[in-house]
């Protein structure tokens, strides 16, 4: 409880009205500690001087009164000297535990170069601290500078990694793990959402893009039909980059993705996304299952379909900001655009919405088959020049909260 008798929501330090600088500090875990603070080389310090369990009143203002007898004196009672890591030093630890959640298949490698990325910005502003020395005003510091460097963006990925370092930090006895989360009362910025949806207009400029940079460069030819299967299909950019023809099914008109951002799933395949596959499987070399669907040989696949992608955005006069991701952003509106329920749609593009996950993992690839089928097939069209946009099917509405029998439902819509 609080000093008004109130359940601790956050940290809280009630200070001694008898001796200034000796406080109690309650946590929402219910730990209290008595804790001194002090001032050194113009630095303000608050540490923790003993348990409450076991020290009383009259013992910790005994300690505190010694304590700051030395800090008048010129010393400072509570040195780190050299004891414990700093930040700089865990670093590797930290990058080597990434690692092995990737390995293991706990996160994905996209993940954890990400995760070390924000760890190499952490490392520069805080690589010299100790561990048990970062508390929420050093934070707040660091949070500030990276924000001011970097961008708010930069800052919030660094405060998320600094969390993970010091909880691991904590796990493996480098810092108490009673210690309170300096990260936890920071608020972090605002990010706007970012995605657009594509008109049929400009998908009829990306369609003679792509066509006309196979033109000029026959090399591209890979790295266009990859982005012709993401505008198809809405997934995301290393599912296709990263496809192999062992997890391409035409038979079953499916991708049976053996990993993925969400794990292994399906993505179940409209018309033009399986007649595109079915004409690469014809010319490609090798069909063998763990060969690329597109190997691009000039260089890396990931970065291929980037360098590609900016050429044609350029040509197809779209804005500078206009992503590959859009693709997919633009596959999903147009599904919801088109009356399928968000389960669908999340369904059919792998959404992993804790939400969505647990109330639709039971829905199989089938039923995704009409949205696919259509939202596909438009983009196709758009992508071809076509102004035709074939009509939705009506979906079976059922009145919101009546109990009704199946037949009466039935016989309303029949009216």
């Amino acid at each position: 409880m609080g000093a008004k008798g109130w359940r601790v929501a956050r940290q809280e330090i009630l200070w001694d009205s008898e001796l200034r600088g000796l406080g109690l500090r309650l946590l929402p875990t219910g730990n209290k500690t008595w804790v001194i603070r002090y001032q050194r080389s113009g630095r303000q310090r608050i540490v923790k001087l003993a348990d409450f369990a076991l020290v009383t009143l009259d013992e910790a203002r005994q300690r505190a009164r010694k304590a700051q007898v030395r800090v008048y004196d010129g010393e400072d009672p509570f040195p780190h000297g050299d004891e414990g890591l700093t930040l700089e030093d865990f670093a590797p630890l930290y990058e080597a535990h990434c690692r092995q959640r990737a390995r293991s298949g706990e996160i994905r490698e996209s993940t954890s170069s990400k995760y070390l990325e924000s760890l190499g910005n952490v490392r520069r502003v805080l690589g010299a601290r100790k561990l048990i020395a970062i508390d929420e005003m050093v934070t707040r510091r660091a949070f500030a500078t990276l924000t001011q460097e970097r961008g708010p963006y930069a800052a919030n990925r660094a405060l998320t990694v600094l969390r993970f370092v010091l909880r691991l930090a904590g796990e493996l006895g480098y810092r108490n793990r009673r210690e309170p989360d300096p990260t936890l009362e920071i608020k972090r910025h605002r990010e706007a959402r970012r995605g657009r949806e594509f008109s049929g207009a400009e998908l009829a400029r990306v369609g003679a893009a792509l066509d006309a940079e196979v033109d000029r460069r026959p090399e591209a030819a890979d790295t266009a039909s990859a982005i012709r299967l993401l505008a198809f299909t809405g997934a995301r950019r290393r599912e296709i980059t990263s496809l192999r023809w062992g997890e391409v099914d035409l038979a079953g008109m499916k991708l049976r993705l053996r990993t993925s951002k969400t794990g292994p799933k399906e993505i179940a395949l409209n018309t033009a996304a399986a007649a595109l596959l079915a004409r690469l499987h014809e010319t490609a070399p090798s069909t063998d299952s763990e060969d690329r669907v597109f190997p691009a040989t000039h260089h890396d696949v990931g970065h291929a379909v980037g360098y590609t992608w900016k050429r044609v955005r350029k040509a197809a006069g779209l804005p500078a900001d206009a992503r590959l991701h859009d693709l997919r952003h633009t596959y999903v509106t147009r599904g919801i655009a088109a009356n399928f329920s968000e389960a669908l749609v999340g369904r059919a593009v792998g959404h992993a919405s804790p939400a969505t996950t647990r109330r639709y993992t039971h829905v199989s690839v089938e039923p995704t088959r009409a949205l696919v089928e259509h939202v596909g097939g438009e983009i196709a069209a758009a992508l071809s020049g076509a102004a035709a946009r074939p009509e939705p099917p009506t979906p079976l509405v059922k009145p919101p909260n009546l109990n009704l029998d199946p037949w009466i439902v039935n016989l309303a819509n029949e009216a």
